[in-house]
């Protein structure tokens, strides 16, 4: 999923489906960033039901990278949702580390 609005996002993070995510921040123009996109919609559909894919372009939600300390792209962070807020698992995943996406993605 890609919000382009902090609404659509609040929508995907609300909707009761969706209990564990996978945000990765990227940027228009960075090469790793376009890897990674490739990379995840490829294997999107075989954790889909467990993770929750979501793309979070940092131009777009620079608030939100701020508030995360995103200092490199690409970087992917596993959260889920407890009471309402969004709570990182401790997982952060910096650059297009593929083996280490699945991983632990295999752990949801």
């Amino acid at each position: 999923m890609i919000p382009q609005t902090s609404t659509e996002l609040s929508e995907i993070l609300n909707d009761p489906k969706n209990k564990t995510f996978l945000f990765y921040f990227t940027q228009v123009g960075c090469p790793a960033c376009n890897e990674i996109k490739t990379f995840l919609s490829k294997i999107e559909s075989s954790y889909s039901k467990k993770v929750c894919f979501v793309n979070l372009d940092t131009a777009t939600f620079k608030d939100i990278a701020i508030a995360n300390k995103i200092e490199y792209i690409p970087t992917l962070m596993f959260v889920k949702i407890v009471n309402k807020k969004v709570v990182w698992t401790g997982k952060r995943i910096v650059g297009a580390k593929k083996d280490e996406i699945i991983n632990n993605l295999k752990k949801f």
